[in-house]
């Protein structure tokens, strides 16, 4: 099996077994719905301890009132969705972002795992890592 083929391979993979954030991670809890654009956003600046979500373009968003809450709505993002419910408890919010990159980390792990044994002559295990990641649109910040 070439590179390419272990991407392909492994992006299929995934794609049927690969967990959802955050509802795979989010306890029953007190919620409050935030709007989303639909599209790609990426962490902005840190304002006065707020951090800017903002558009591939540039533009502003959202204002999440402290990391764990912006990664929550990066990670949350993936699959582009018009709302997310967003935990009111600050230590419930920064469990769910913990539990789903240590998730990111063992799929990270298996990747390369599993590219040693199915690649013959592979190089760069972290570079099609980060292709399988890109291919399915998941970011660990």
């Amino acid at each position: 099996m070439n590179d390419k083929e272990f991407i392909q391979y492994y992006v299929d993979k995934l794609k049927t077994e690969l967990k959802n954030f955050p509802n795979d991670f989010l306890p029953e809890c007190e919620v409050r719905t935030i709007s989303l654009p639909g599209k790609n956003i990426l962490l902005g600046s840190e304002l006065f301890g707020s951090f800017e979500i903002i558009d591939t373009a540039g533009n502003l968003v959202l204002t999440a009132d402290d990391y764990s809450e912006a990664k929550y709505l990066l990670y949350t993002n993936r699959l582009h969705p018009l709302e997310v419910n967003l935990p009111e408890d600050e230590s419930i919010r920064e469990k769910c972002v913990k539990n789903y990159e240590k998730y990111l980390d063992r799929i990270v792990n298996d990747i390369m795992d599993t590219y040693d044994t199915k690649v013959e002559n592979g190089k760069d295990k972290m570079k099609i890592a980060n292709n399988v990641f890109n291919q399915l649109n998941l970011r660990r910040y």
